[in-house]
């Protein structure tokens, strides 16, 4: 039987993961709860892990610490990094990474009962930016005019009638590793698009900005943070390097906003999203993606905004 008191929860993240981590397991110790982190950028290598199933729930090994299944309650998903071996050769090193990354999967999501943050199988669905954007307009949020095409005579018709206009990967994390950020999209950008039928491209009118928003959505909760980096002539990502003027900074959302994006995390399958949205001069919102993975330390490190609590809640909220 699962243990009634001290549940625990595993957390899955890297070594060079340190505030959000610390935070959300300070919060489960604060609940009660048995926290355990798993760094998993030290498998395959320093780490070793092993899953032996019997008549009972198993246990898993990791390392020199044995985890007692049946006591597991849940697990958070913040990141899953398994390595792969710079010693061997490139398509022998890719098969390790990618046996490293089934085992992970394989080992935590074969647990009955346990509940997930999010469950791989929702983050991998929740990926695809164009059904994003399909139940964003269903749940009645603004989106951008948007076109995803390998036609270069689409893509060229598209920016005459929106001149100012965006790229960006059509996946989240399309490169392992690196990082492409949104860009606009000039004159000399349009002259060379052959290679456009190896790979679509996904085009977006640019929505003027008054502040952009990261909202961590947990559950039916909604915390909010705006920034002013990308407004202006210079890079359109606030991510970019250069980006400038970029202190977080408080932000109420409209109630009917906060449905709205619940709803859509909710019907996504997610119990946590990042949402990245854009408050237009008019005070118009208008809704961009949802990343599974999105980034929310700075809302509680810079405004003070209890996410880490609220994650703690909706690991265990299955108690």
């Amino acid at each position: 039987m699962r243990a009634k008191h001290a549940p625990t929860v595993l957390l899955l993240s890297h070594q060079r993961d340190e505030f959000v981590p610390d935070r959300v397991y300070a919060a489960l110790q604060h609940r009660g709860a048995r926290p355990l982190r798993v760094d998993t950028d030290r498998f395959p290598g320093t780490s070793l892990f092993s899953l032996r199933r019997g008549p009972d729930a198993g246990f898993l090994k990791i390392g020199e610490d044995r985890i007692d299944l049946a006591e597991v309650s849940a697990i958070w998903w913040r990141r899953i990094w398994p390595q792969k071996p710079a010693e061997l050769e490139e398509n022998v090193a890719m098969v390790c990474l990618l046996e490293s990354e089934a085992m992970i999967e394989g080992l935590f999501t074969g647990i009955p009962g346990l509940h997930h943050v999010n469950h791989p199988a929702a983050d991998r669905a929740a990926a695809s930016k164009l059904m994003q954007l399909g139940l964003a307009q269903r749940v009645g949020l603004a989106v951008p005019p948007t076109l995803v095409s390998n036609d270069p005579a689409e893509i060229r018709s598209f920016v005459a009638e929106h001149p100012a206009s965006i790229t960006k990967l059509l996946t989240v994390n399309a490169v392992r590793g690196s990082r492409a950020y949104t860009q606009r999209i000039g004159a000399a950008d349009l002259e060379d698009l052959e290679g456009l039928s190896l790979s679509p491209m996904f085009v977006q009118v640019e929505i003027p900005k008054e502040i952009e928003l990261r909202v961590a959505v947990v559950g039916k909760q909604c915390f909010t943070g705006g920034i002013r980096a990308a407004v202006g002539p210079g890079p359109v990502d606030w991510r970019h390097p250069q980006a400038q003027g970029g202190d977080w900074e408080p932000w109420r959302l409209d109630p009917s906003i906060v449905v709205q994006l619940t709803a859509l995390v909710a019907e996504l399958g997610l119990v946590y999203g990042g949402v990245d949205l854009i408050v237009q001069p008019d005070g118009r919102v208008v809704f961009l993606e949802v990343n599974s993975f999105g980034e929310w330390g700075m809302l509680e490190q810079s405004l003070g905004l209890p996410v880490a609590d609220a994650l703690a809640g909706a690991l265990l909220e299955a108690m």
